[in-house]
């Protein structure tokens, strides 16, 4: 156990993570209890470890520091499965454009914010074709550390776009491109 009460191995699941278990990330913490001890006299010399500073070990190669290779793998797909939830469970409305002579604008990042009368929230429009946009506005009680692939707080409703609302969704699309 660590000074502070934690165990000597966690797994992200352990620290409130909810990743798949073969995406777990094990750290092992032998080496915490020096680093943290290293870290708390940053430049001064320790009796444990020859009066030397942690800069000097580092630049000597005496202490490494090693990432497990997996590491970066499973905070991707745990931030992945995070936006899958939490835009999985937003409001989402879908927003079709009979119009042939005048189309929604595509780009390589196609994503825009929209402002709302609420100030703590900016709607999501992604145009997916140039007929089709999704407006996806997010919910402040969705509690995001709950992981729901339920999707139990989704819900959608469909409307023609009419000309003055298309315009303003393509100079919102063309503002973020």
């Amino acid at each position: 156990m660590f000074a502070h009460g934690q165990p000597d191995s966690l797994t992200t699941r352990d620290m409130g993570a909810h990743t798949p278990p073969e995406a777990q990330v094990y750290i092992h913490a032998m080496v915490m209890p020096p680093i943290i001890a290293l870290v708390s006299n940053w430049g001064k010399g320790m009796t444990e470890l020859g009066n030397t500073s942690l800069t000097k070990l580092l630049r000597d190669g005496a202490v490494k520091v090693t990432v497990d290779p997996k590491f970066p793998q499973a905070i991707g797909l745990e931030s992945i499965l995070q936006s899958v939830t939490t835009f999985g469970n937003f409001k989402w409305r879908i927003l079709p454009n009979d119009s042939d002579d005048s189309l929604f604008f595509t780009s390589d990042f196609p994503a825009a914010i929209e402002k709302t009368d609420d100030l703590r929230i900016l709607n999501r429009i992604v145009p997916l074709a140039p007929n089709l946009v999704l407006r996806i506005r997010p919910n402040l009680t969705l509690d995001r550390g709950l992981l729901d692939f339920s999707f139990t707080k989704f819900g959608y409703r469909s409307h023609n776009v009419g000309h003055e609302e298309h315009v303003k969704l393509n100079c919102l699309i063309v503002r973020c491109a």
